[in-house]
């Protein structure tokens, strides 16, 4: 009966050293499986925290670009007010232009107008001298 109980307490030994190896793996396994998650959440807070970084950079740059497409606009306008006044200027001086010329135009005729009256007075008064002379 010893040896019974003996290879009883040596069968129940082993179970028990097979059950404690199991639960040492299962212990083993779930410490790596711990370590997998922690650098996963690691690496994942890196990550974010670079998407964090990349999110503020393209803010920043969206502003700066809001300031330089709204300083072009407010160029582009400044330029499209000052061509208007331009044409506008080039126009008025155009029509300025056109009244000189006409108004050159008319002094030069009513000139020669008066040169015209002037000789005929002229001739007029050298045929009245001369016929005042022969008379």
């Amino acid at each position: 009966m010893e040896m019974a109980a003996a290879a009883t307490s040596e069968e129940g030994m082993e179970t028990l050293i097979r059950d404690f190896e199991q639960i040492y793996q299962g212990y083993k396994d779930a410490v790596l499986e711990i370590q997998t998650l922690k650098s996963s959440y690691c690496a994942e807070i890196t990550r974010r925290e670079a998407l964090e970084l990349a999110c503020s950079d393209l803010k920043n740059d969206n502003e700066r670009l809001k300031k330089l497409y709204a300083n072009s606009l407010t160029k582009l306008t400044h330029q499209m007010r000052c061509h208007i006044k331009c044409q506008s200027l080039k126009e008025e001086l155009k029509d300025a232009d056109d009244r000189l010329i006409g108004l050159e135009d008319n002094h030069r005729k009513a000139i020669e107008h008066l040169l015209q009256e002037s000789e005929l007075k002229i001739h007029d008064l050298e045929r009245q001298l001369r016929s005042s002379r022969n008379s």
